[in-house]
């Protein structure tokens, strides 16, 4: 009777006791996968995050890149106009030098042509 039920007892709590000291190691090997898996996640996000920062990195090198190359190409456009007007005007003052010899030439060379025309009408007229 009660020895029976006694030991039926004991046997159900030994083995209740062992049931649940199983579910607690499966619970306890599911948890460890768990975070091995967290563990691989947080490997792959770290590689992603880092890929991003890569690219982030790149991208902002190439926009200082372009900047710099389009400030250098303005720089040396205006320095090429700056040559060019340089040139324009070195002509310009060339040609002006050249316009004001000529002029002061002919009107020299038409001053004397004046005086020697004067000075045959001279003659003739005191002939």
């Amino acid at each position: 009777g009660e020895g029976m039920a006694a030991l039926l007892n004991q046997t159900t709590f030994y083995q209740d006791c062992h049931a649940q000291q199983r579910r607690y190691r499966e619970l306890e090997g599911e948890y460890e996968a768990q975070m091995l898996a967290n563990d691989k996640q947080k490997v792959v996000l770290a590689r992603v995050i880092a890929r991003w920062q890569s690219m982030l990195v790149d991208r902002l090198f190439a926009a200082w890149r372009n900047f710099a190359r389009d400030r250098s190409r303005r720089v040396e456009r205006r320095g090429a106009g700056m040559a060019r007007l340089s040139r324009r005007n070195r002509l310009l003052g060339a040609f002006g030098q050249w316009r004001d010899f000529t002029r002061d030439a002919v009107e020299t060379r038409l001053l004397e042509e004046l005086q020697i025309t004067k000075s045959q009408v001279d003659v003739i007229g005191n002939s």
